[in-house]
């Protein structure tokens, strides 16, 4: 599936809609996740600070209250076997397809 980035994405709405699209290429749900989360030393990464960070817990204006933090995104990438990066930026980017630095400003890989 083609990367796209749309006017309203974040880091870390891209990594959360990575995350679930990895978590379920492994047919793992949330629970197992935080199970494999724990394992490696992040017990914090419950079933509900999955859920949270999957959905972002958008407020009324619809703006994720829940953003990822580097330790999240290195715990995640290793419990789903992935580098941080490929959670980032998805690995069927094209190199000239816009990534989103902060939700005012993309760039591209080249």
């Amino acid at each position: 599936m083609p990367y796209r980035v749309d006017m309203h994405s974040t880091p870390s709405g891209i990594i959360a809609t990575q995350v679930r699209r990895r978590r379920r290429q492994l047919d793992l749900n949330r629970q197992q996740l935080a199970d494999k989360c724990a394992q490696i030393g992040a017990p914090e990464l419950t079933l509900a600070a999955l859920t949270n960070i999957e959905t972002g817990r958008p407020d009324r204006s619809g703006k994720r209250r829940r953003d990822i933090t580097v330790d999240e995104l290195l715990t995640l990438s290793h419990a789903l076997g992935v580098h941080p990066v490929d959670l980032m930026v998805p690995g069927d980017a094209a190199d000239d397809e816009p990534y989103y630095v902060t939700p005012e400003v993309s760039t591209t890989a080249v």
